[in-house]
């Protein structure tokens, strides 16, 4: 009578009560009835949660975000604060999607505010903060996760001004503000040893640092860092005997994806590989959602292409592309036409590089990482050149990225500086014009649809103070690199 409908669910059957009938059977029961179901259901939701944790390198990670998931009405009908934060906390580690961040940022505002005041206050504010930076509310969690910092560290309470700590350096590194997350590493070495966490989170630190120097380009530091890590890392017990704020895999992976970039960047593309493939397995094993794992695998396509296996490039990156729409991850659409336009152009099909190009230069503006939108427009000004099209739209793009790469102080702005150098040692004697002023740079790659490069300018650091400031810096610089070549 359409009143209960049967589900197969593997060798079980699921059996859903039609709404109407669910609610009036809700209506009728007493409170008791309530609670007795919001604690059973509690109980095996947790023990759902060690399952996955306890299984989680066999394939049980997706037990603990469905377990975070289902459990928090329940606790939180129940008032369980700090285990319904601690739950989500675990979910939101592993689930980063919208979608989850969304579900989880309602029931996280109503346990900051239940909390407010308490022992566990400030901590749950905290998540609150992390979970709106993962939202992409970055003004309100940047704000929130600095007052939580110092509130902590004023009072004593140095775990969670580590946590915070560690949340404004993944920030500053996302907006292009590596310097000063730089700064803030030793800051927060300091609250983990204060706070007399493991091994693990201590671990954890380091790979942030190494992070930051490959940020800044210095990769053969990345590379050495680790090599010397990796035994450490191999032999230090998964159970640690301290408290842990992260979980060893995850320190693992990042460690290794660090290194990984800084082999891409050295074009060192069989151990690019070969590091890779062992993220993979990772993240498969432990059964990360299926949105990490393609984000991973994308990463093999410019090491294939390098190589010379074209062909299993694009199959990657079209795998990757259709995961991504369905997913509807802005920031990796962008990197993956950025990858589709440099295929093409490896292939020497051009005007599919510059659309790919411009569509991949939409993205990032998109996302809004500042790194990202400097390497999309230095990418299309090369195959703006290699097309024959307009050389000063053109070179727009080159300054557009060197401006970007000035003012965030990027270990990318030397090799900016040099391609600038070589665009006029190619053109001469014929050169283009250059733009008047940084509104007319404004102005030519602002025609490509989506591209707001003035008001990406005004969210920058503040290197030097006006757009023609930053524009005659990298001119003055590419001219200082062409005088030291000619010597």
């Amino acid at each position: 009578m359409g009143l209960v409908e049967a589900q197969s669910v593997g060798d079980a059957t699921r059996y859903t009560l039609h709404p109407g009938v669910a609610e009036a059977g809700r209506a009728e029961a007493e409170n008791v009835v309530q609670e007795a179901v919001d604690i059973e259901l509690t109980v095996f939701w947790e023990t759902g949660y060690r399952h996955g944790l306890n299984e989680e390198t066999h394939g049980g990670g997706p037990w603990i975000v469905r377990a975070g998931r289902s459990a928090a009405p329940y606790l939180l009908r129940r008032q369980q604060w700090q285990k319904a934060a601690f739950l989500l906390e675990q979910l939101i580690i592993r689930d980063e999607s919208l979608e989850t961040i969304a579900v989880a940022l309602p029931w996280l505002r109503r346990i900051a505010r239940a909390t407010e005041g308490l022992e566990q206050g400030l901590e749950n504010a905290g998540l609150l903060a992390i979970a709106l930076r993962k939202a992409g509310r970055v003004s309100e969690a940047e704000t929130a996760l600095r007052d939580i910092m110092h509130r902590a560290a004023t009072q004593g309470k140095i775990r969670t001004a580590s946590v915070m700590a560690g949340e404004i350096i993944n920030w500053f590194r996302t907006v292009g503000r590596a310097e000063e997350a730089l700064a803030l590493v030793e800051k927060i070495k300091d609250f983990t040893q204060r706070a007399g966490l493991g091994p693990w989170t201590q671990l954890s630190d380091e790979g942030r640092r190494l992070q930051l120097l490959h940020d800044l380009g210095r990769y053969e530091e990345v590379l050495h860092a680790v090599e010397a890590l990796q035994t450490h890392i191999h032999v230090l017990p998964e159970e640690s005997q301290h408290e842990e704020r992260v979980a060893p895999w995850n320190v693992r992976e990042v460690i290794f994806d660090t290194a990984c970039n800084a082999a891409r960047a050295l074009e060192r593309w069989e151990t690019a590989l070969t590091l890779n493939a062992e993220i993979i397995a990772s993240k498969e094993t432990r059964g990360a959602p299926v949105l990490d794992v393609a984000k991973t695998r994308f990463n093999d396509y410019g090491p294939l292409l390098r190589l010379g296996r074209a062909g299993e490039s694009r199959t990657l990156l079209h795998t990757c592309r259709a995961i991504f729409e369905a997913k509807h991850d802005i920031e990796m659409l962008g990197r993956v036409f950025s990858a589709l336009a440099d295929l093409e152009d490896m292939l020497d099909h051009p005007v599919q590089a510059i659309d790919f190009g411009e569509t991949a230069l939409r993205y990032t503006y998109l996302a809004g990482h500042p790194e990202a939108c400097a390497i999309a427009h230095h990418n299309l000004s090369n195959y703006l050149q290699r097309a024959g099209r307009d050389r000063k739209v053109a070179l727009a793009h080159r300054l557009a990225g060197g401006v970007i790469h000035w003012q965030t102080s990027s270990g990318s702005l030397i090799s900016t500086l040099q391609n600038l150098v070589r665009d006029f040692a190619a053109c001469a004697p014929d050169l283009p014009p250059l733009p008047d002023d940084f509104a007319e740079v404004c102005r030519l790659v602002e025609a490509v649809e989506g591209v707001r490069f003035c008001e990406l300018f005004e969210h920058l650091p503040r290197r030097v103070t006006t757009g023609d400031a930053a524009l005659a810096a990298v001119l003055q610089g590419a001219q200082e690199i062409a005088q030291h070549m000619v010597q």
